[in-house]
């Protein structure tokens, strides 16, 4: 418990201190964390947020944030991340949460084959999965929405891609779209268990 308050109370420090890139980096490893991410590659990492990425220091990263974070096998992670929510907003813009969750499914799709369970594959399902973006409140269902339009042509490919454009249509009540969009998962792979469960 001493080691936590210790983290906590220079997490708080910094916030004062750190550049504000430094900072939406750190949110966006937040951000993800809160959907279950437990950690990103290194290699990915600049990439979240491209209109940052060219003035994003890495080695400057690591060194503010030496207390906080957690890089193993070169993977970072943000530790005693629900304590740390409980003391800060994650202050990123709408438009930079779609941005960062449309470069996480950008950088992995390609990487993992229909029926896969890897890395990549969970990674993308993470950053997609419609009631836990809702449940975290990171995006409302109008954002989800338009992040899964903007996302078709990369992973039309996926069923569970179209699984939860579905239910996102379902949460709006777009039934017949929704109903279309279980179809097509089931179509891509029929013993999808999730697909048909949504169908039903």
């Amino acid at each position: 418990q001493k080691q936590i308050k210790i983290i906590l109370i220079q997490f708080w420090t910094l916030q004062g201190t750190s550049s504000e890139i430094n900072k939406k980096y750190l949110y966006a490893l937040c951000t993800l964390e809160l959907l279950g991410v437990n950690h990103i590659p290194e290699r990915i990492l600049p990439g979240l947020l491209p209109a940052l990425e060219r003035k994003f220091n890495y080695k400057k990263f690591k060194k503010e944030y030496e207390e906080i974070l957690i890089i193993e096998n070169h993977r970072v992670k943000v530790r005693c991340m629900r304590l740390i929510q409980k003391v800060v907003k994650l202050e990123l813009e709408n438009k930079e949460y779609i941005e960062l969750l449309r470069q996480v499914v950008m950088q992995v799709t390609g990487q993992f084959r229909e029926g896969d369970t890897n890395e990549w594959s969970e990674l993308f399902q993470k950053a997609l999965q419609v009631k836990r973006l809702l449940s975290e409140k990171i995006l409302n269902i109008h954002d989800i929405l338009e992040l899964l339009q903007m996302l078709e042509d990369d992973c039309k490919m996926y069923s569970y891609y179209w699984i939860q454009r579905g239910i996102a249509e379902q949460k709006v009540s777009n039934y017949e779209k929704a109903d279309n969009y279980f179809r097509k998962a089931i179509f891509i792979n029929k013993k999808s268990y999730q697909a048909h469960h949504a169908l039903a």
